[in-house]
This record gives C-alpha cells, sequence and structure tokens, in this order.
C-alpha cells in the first residue's frame, strides 16, 4: 500500500501535489467530522478532529513549502513501522509463525536517518506558529490528552459538591467553531497555493463545505 503511495501521480502532477491532495483531503475530513460531532454536543471530542486537521494543514504547508518533506513524512513512516516491528519482537511466542517471520524480517530493514517532523518547527517554518499555539496547543489540554483541565469539563459545581456531567455540551460551540474557522480556512488557502488553480479552489471550497452544509 505505501509503495503504491509513495509513487502516486495525479494527472502527471509531482509527487508533492499529489500528496498535497491527500493531505487536505484528510484534513477536510477530519473538518467534517469535528463539525458533525460539535452540532450533536461532543464539542471536546470535535476539538480532538480539529487538532488532526491542523496537522494536515501544517503537513500540507510544509510540503507547499518544501516539496523535500514529502520524503521526510515517508522517512518518518518507515521508521514507526521498523520501531512497532521490533516491539512486536518481544511478543514473538504470541504471533503466528507467518507474521513473527515478517516482523523478523522487518526489524532488518535500516532505519532512515533524520529527525521526526516537528509539528512546532513546521509551524514557525510556514508563518502558522500563531495558529499552532492558539489550536493544537489548547486542544492538547483540554481533549486530545486525559489532563486535568480535560476532565474539568465533565465536572460541574451544585448546590451540594460537584456534580459529574454526561450530557451534551452546547454551551461550547462557540469554542469548538471559534478553533474549526481557522483551520478549515488554513486549508482551503494552503490546497489553492499549492494547485496555483481557482477552478480547483473552487472545487475544493464546495468539497470542504458542501457535504458538511448539507447535513
Amino acid at each position: 500500500m505505501m509503495s503504491t503511495l509513495w509513487s502516486l501521480e495525479i494527472d502527471g502532477e509531482k509527487q508533492d501535489r499529489a500528496i498535497g491532495c491527500l493531505l487536505f483531503l484528510k484534513g477536510v475530513r477530519a473538518y467534517q467530522a469535528a463539525l458533525l460531532l460539535a452540532r450533536k454536543g461532543l464539542c471536546t471530542e470535535s476539538h480532538i478532529l480539529i487538532r488532526s486537521a491542523l496537522e494536515c494543514a501544517l503537513h500540507l504547508a510544509a510540503v507547499r513549502t518544501d516539496p523535500a518533506h514529502v520524503k521526510v513524512l515517508q522517512d518518518a513512516h518507515e521508521r514507526h513501522q521498523i520501531t512497532q516491528a521490533k516491539g512486536l519482537l518481544g511478543y514473538a511466542d504470541r504471533l503466528d509463525a507467518k507474521l513473527a517471520a515478517r516482523v523478523h524480517d522487518f526489524v532488518s530493514h535500516e532505519l532512515p536517518t533524520g529527525k521526526s517532523p516537528n509539528l512546532e518547527a513546521m509551524a514557525r517554518g510556514t508563518g502558522l506558529d500563531v495558529l499552532y499555539q492558539m489550536v493544537y496547543r489548547t486542544t492538547s489540554g483540554f481533549a486530545a490528552h486525559p489532563t486535568i483541565g480535560a476532565l474539568e469539563r465533565h465536572v460541574a459545581a451544585g448546590a451540594d459538591g460537584a456534580n459529574v456531567l454526561f450530557a451534551p455540551e452546547y454551551e461550547l460551540l462557540d469554542e469548538a467553531y471559534y478553533l474549526l474557522a481557522p483551520v478549515g480556512l488554513e486549508l482551503l488557502n494552503q490546497i489553492g497555493t499549492l494547485l496555483s488553480t481557482g477552478e480547483v479552489l473552487q472545487k475544493a471550497i464546495k468539497l470542504a463545505m458542501g457535504w458538511a452544509a448539507a447535513k
């Protein structure tokens, strides 16, 4: 599957543009899902997907700025696969023979050189550091991880003490929309700049907004 992805060509376009389109697609799907969850009152969960959409926008911006970022993504993926395979070696006795043989073969591969992508550095390098601090950092502490800040969202003061909340978070809708809007716009901005075609940008806007609006 990955070998197919890295050799992907879309209408003869360069690889960075093909990968950029895929990053846009993944970001739009996360954006759409975040919007639907927010409308159902699952605003904290919506924030997790907003964070994912922003990651796609950051990588898309990095690919647009430097096509060599595609190689960075490829190397990071291969390092992850090899590291995971090495971790499975400790449980080889629990794997079937064919899978164990594949794991042993995989760990013999040489780890790619270089470092994994650093999102904060990417944000600074692409001029998206404010968006990173505003969205990524915020959703990290209050949604993506089981921090005290995230847990406190499920508790409210009551007459007899603290009450545990298990209900839609419609009071957080404005916050969800506030975080969603700039991420969606940045995805559109980056794909439009990468493709440098007004017609394609119009199609991207229709793709990004049409389905969610219909719902």
